[in-house]
Formats: structure tokens, C-alpha cells, sequence
């Protein structure tokens, strides 16, 4: 598949995403993404998709599941702002979330502190029970995350919560 057909598959993905509300697109999501057999098409729409959906959290072990078995993005297939993020980053990487204190384990971490308190606090409409922030620090050589995104200016880490190396702290808001 060419890069242009992987733009023509993107855009029809996006169209067929853009049915759903943020918070009900990532079943969607998820569907798309185990159709795609090829890798390239498969991180481009992980790549310029994930972003798009909130409310993850119930889907976290079906996501995790189709990552883990698609592995670590290649640098080759990153975007090229995605690929900049990722060659920004230290070796070691204090990552943040701001959730629920029943959903540490999620997803989605970010670089940036401050970005994570907003999440705790809530965001685009979405309350936040329980609300506390989460502290951990990964590796960036080891693999500890699937891809870095910095979309929405959200500095953000998908992140294999499964690893046993990944030690959460928690702190109350």
C-alpha cells in the first residue's frame, strides 16, 4: 500500500470515526484498528486517531491486548511530529495522569504535569470522581510505551500499564 493509499485509508477511517462523539468513538476505534492487517496502515490510524477519543478506560484490556500483539511503533512508521516528540525525550521519562483513583492504570500518560492535573480537575465536560494524580517513571529504550503523541498539545505516553516495571504513585487532589 502506497503512502497515498494510507492517506485515503486514514480519511475514510477519520470520516467513519467522526460519526461519534469523542467519548463513544473509541469502540469504533478499536474496531478499525483490528481490521487493518498491515502495519503501516495500522499505526497510521492508531497515530492521527487515538487523540480523537475520550473514555477509554472500559476498552483499556482490549486496546491493550491489540497493541501488545502489534508491539512497539517503528521509528520509520512514526509521523514525523510524533517522531520529533520521541527523540525529545530522556532516556528516563517521568510520566503523569490525572483520573479517577480507580483508573491509574489507564492508557493515556503525559509528560507534563500541569496537563495531567486538567485531566484530574476534568476536561472537555468530563467529571472526574475520586480525582488524583498519578506519578511514575519509564524507560524510554525498554519499550514502556506503544507510541508518543504530542496531538492537542498533550505531551502524551500510550502506555503498556501490563509491564511490571511500571510502578504508580498516587497523590490525592
Amino acid at each position: 500500500m502506497s503512502i497515498i493509499d494510507h492517506d485515503d485509508l486514514y480519511q475514510e477511517v477519520f470520516r467513519r470515526l467522526g460519526m461519534f462523539g469523542s467519548h463513544q468513538r473509541a469502540e469504533p476505534l478499536l474496531r478499525e484498528l483490528q481490521a487493518l492487517k498491515s502495519p503501516e496502515a495500522f499505526w497510521r490510524v492508531m497515530q492521527e486517531c487515538w487523540t480523537s477519543c475520550d473514555d477509554t478506560w472500559s476498552l483499556r484490556d482490549k486496546f491493550l491486548r491489540l497493541l501488545g500483539s502489534r508491539g512497539v511503533i517503528p521509528a520509520h512508521l512514526m509521523t514525523p511530529e510524533n517522531r520529533a516528540f520521541y527523540d525529545s525525550l530522556p532516556d528516563r521519562i517521568k510520566i503523569y495522569r490525572g483520573c479517577s483513583k480507580g483508573r491509574a492504570k489507564g492508557l493515556s500518560w503525559t509528560t507534563d504535569k500541569s496537563i495531567a492535573i486538567g485531566f484530574a480537575r476534568g476536561h472537555r465536560s468530563i467529571a472526574v470522581p475520586s480525582p488524583v494524580l498519578c506519578r511514575a517513571v519509564v524507560r524510554k529504550d525498554r519499550g514502556f510505551f506503544f507510541f508518543a503523541t504530542n496531538e492537542r498539545e498533550e505531551k502524551e505516553l500510550v502506555v503498556d500499564t501490563r509491564l511490571r516495571a511500571l510502578r504508580v504513585e498516587m497523590t490525592a487532589l
